[in-house]
């Protein structure tokens, strides 16, 4: 009998994964914005339309395992950051923990279909804020 793939998304809280760290890539800490005008955290984090189950829905049914990567049994976690613009629309998508090309690939295009975030405010504006997705593909 043929195994069949499972893609498990791991969603331990993911916008609290980006307070895991007490300052950004720049070095700035809790409200403070870094040289390209960003935020690492802002009184409201962005919020995925509908919760947290809502994103988690949308990743399950949107990422397709690489076939390179099933058929060669390459599994393991991989870490995307991108930004939220101040309209909620997701931009400047990295990846910070590499797993494979395929798997990279995938994880940045499905991030990239990501409906717009529900934005959120410092000091009453809206502002751009990184977001960490932790995504684990496993077989």
């Amino acid at each position: 009998m043929k195994k069949i793939p499972l893609l498990f998304i791991s969603a331990f809280a993911m916008h609290l994964s980006v307070a895991q760290n007490s300052t950004s890539p720049a070095g700035k800490g809790w409200g403070e914005m870094d040289s390209v005008g960003v935020y690492t955290y802002v009184e409201q984090m962005p919020q995925f339309p509908e919760g947290d189950e809502a994103l988690i829905r949308f990743l399950q049914q949107n990422i397709k395992y690489p076939q390179m990567e099933r058929d060669s049994s390459i599994k393991g976690n991989v870490l995307v950051q991108f930004v939220i613009m101040e309209n909620g629309k997701v931009d400047d998508v990295k990846i910070l923990r590499h797993v494979s090309f395929g798997i990279d690939s995938e994880a940045v295009r499905v991030v990239k279909m990501l409906p717009d975030f529900i934005p959120r405010r410092q000091e009453g504006k809206e502002v751009k804020v990184y977001y960490k997705l932790p995504l684990r593909f496993k077989l």
